[in-house]
């Protein structure tokens, strides 16, 4: 499994130029304004979308055949997906943070405030994308894209808002990490199911 996560690294390593430029002008645009958080986040959701353009370029190469008659089980070959998934994520929040805390070095509260939102709207984002993208290919999930990413935006956000009223912080910071684990736990078991089922 590691091997297939290695894959994907190199399969998208050539687009890291041109991802180094975009995150060099959203800390020129971001850092100007001193907006440190919406860095934050507009860097998490550019590197969770990494496993898109993945799935992409594996559709294009016809990757997609040749890894069925690998001597490797269904679940490791859908699981070095999510793996890869949560790296990106680590990413995008270490470069968050990073990159936050050099525009202001005042804002590492509102920094650390939205990082767990930012990662646990990411992770839930990819548990609801990668099953679909298994089931109808990268091309028309693209269209559903911005629809799903402001659907499990605004309930995230919603839900954090309720529990912040209800004084239950410790519900946002312990019991919806472990929900955003199990909810991509579930997300992997149908996303096997469909890789199983699917012809490519």
């Amino acid at each position: 499994m590691n091997a297939l996560v290695l894959k994907e690294w190199y399969q998208i390593r050539h687009t890291m130029k041109n991802f180094i430029i975009m995150i060099l002008i959203l800390a020129v645009v971001f850092g100007y304004s001193h907006n440190s958080s919406t860095f934050l986040w507009v860097v998490e959701l550019l590197c969770f979308s990494t496993i898109i353009t993945v799935f992409n370029m594996d559709e294009k190469s016809g990757w997609n055949k040749y890894e069925r008659v690998l001597q490797i089980s269904v679940s490791k070959k859908v699981w070095s997906k999510y793996i890869f998934m949560v790296y990106c994520v680590l990413a995008g929040a270490i470069i968050g943070i990073m990159g936050g805390l050099i525009m202001d070095r005042n804002s590492y509260e509102v920094i650390i405030g939205n990082l767990l939102p930012a990662v646990m709207i990411s992770i839930l984002l990819g548990s609801v994308m990668i099953p679909l993208i298994y089931k109808y290919g990268t091309e028309k999930m693209r269209i559903l894209f911005i629809g799903i990413l402001l659907a499990t935006m605004l309930g995230v956000s919603a839900a954090i808002q309720v529990f912040i009223n209800l004084n239950l912080i410790f519900v946002i910071l312990y019991i919806m990490p472990i929900v955003s684990i199990l909810l991509m736990i579930l997300s992997v078991k149908i996303s096997i199911r469909i890789y199983q089922k699917k012809e490519f």
